[in-house]
């Protein structure tokens, strides 16, 4: 998957409106001191209460460049908020000290994409670490620059146009954070897996899989950032069903999703995006291998948009597979048969 990097001014300008005003969109706004290294000053500072977001747009701070800054803090109960990170554009041409790019896809949709740079003043935080800690390898993507010819890496966030444009720059703004907070904690004498466990509770992030060919390029990629709003519902769902059952919801490289119970995995969950035969085979394949280590198997269940076709999930049942299907409702996935699932574990 390959796009070509937007440098016009006036294309930059467009896009970059319609970034500020979904972001903008529903929010509550406030006026707060907005904090950094070295600095401070006072902001608007726009809140998602479902998506845990603040969002501080800074259009024209100074240079060649917007500056928007993102934190995870509720407004409502800090005067004081801290940034987690950045996304900024330049407002014309190439700068690649400049981290954000609105980048186009053949098809004409534009994506928002970040290089990977993260700040943070700290040893052990920085695009290269970032790069290989980033949990979702399937979004980074080949950047064609314009003029030069050059070609980088970017790491797509979400399709400008997509109406989960705020929740695709939560999920972002919460896998800085875990990385940001896996760094100092490894500085501060916590052992890796200490730090893994720390940084698991501060955010959830899965892993995304797959490459859905019948897909146009464009379509592709919303599928990927799609998936991580999925498991993260999923996992969501699942730990406000939970009630007095002392399980907890994990996940790492190959599994999407799993319910374990101390050593003993429950439940493990594949999600996909659509119900292809190429994605149902693919989670059929991933369900029954990564399943096989376990000493007793685990419930397998199959995660997607819609039900199957009769004798698709016919089949699936004889080889011992669930399905789960989901819809959107308000922008975020729901499963309505959730509590089948967990009533057998």
């Amino acid at each position: 998957m390959d796009l070509t990097a937007i440098t016009d001014r006036g294309e930059i300008s467009r896009a970059y409106k319609r970034f500020a005003k979904s972001l903008k969109a529903a929010a509550k706004t406030y006026k707060r001191v907005v904090g950094w290294q070295g600095g401070s000053e006072e902001h608007t500072v726009h809140w998602h209460a479902a998506q845990r977001l603040s969002v501080v747009l800074a259009p024209n701070p100074d240079g060649n460049r917007s500056w928007n800054v993102f934190g995870t803090v509720d407004p409502l109960h800090d005067n004081s908020l801290g940034i987690i990170c950045e996304i900024n554009f330049p407002h014309e041409g190439v700068d690649r000290r400049i981290a954000g790019v609105f980048a186009k896809a053949d098809d004409g949709r534009i994506f928002v994409t970040h290089s990977g740079k993260i700040g943070g003043g700290r040893s052990g935080i920085g695009k290269s670490a970032f790069t290989d800690a980033y949990r979702g390898p399937d979004q980074w993507v080949k950047i064609h620059w314009p003029h030069s010819g050059d070609v980088t890496d970017g790491l797509v966030i979400s399709e400008l146009a997509d109406p989960h444009l705020v929740e695709h720059i939560s999920y972002f703004v919460r896998e800085v954070e875990r990385f940001k907070s896996a760094a100092v904690n490894e500085q501060s004498g916590l052992s890796g897996d200490e730090a893994q466990k720390l940084s698991q509770a501060v955010t959830f992030t899965p892993e995304f899989a797959g490459e859905k060919k019948p897909y146009k390029p464009g379509s592709v990629v919303t599928a990927r950032c799609n998936h991580g709003l999925v498991v993260s519902a999923l996992r969501d769902a699942i730990e406000a069903s939970r009630g007095q059952r002392r399980y907890c919801c994990g996940n790492n490289r190959f599994r999407d999703l799993y319910i374990a119970q101390g050593p003993r995995m429950l439940a493990l969950f594949e999600v996909k995006t659509d119900l292809s035969s190429t994605s149902v085979y693919e989670a059929v394949g991933q369900l029954l291998l990564n399943g096989a280590d376990e000493h007793r198997r685990p419930i397998s269940v199959l995660v997607v948009p819609g039900v199957p076709k009769a004798t698709t999930a016919a089949r699936l049942e004889r080889i011992g597979l669930r399905v789960l299907p989901y819809s959107w409702k308000e922008r975020q996935p729901i499963f309505p048969k959730l509590a089948q699932i967990l009533c057998d574990i």
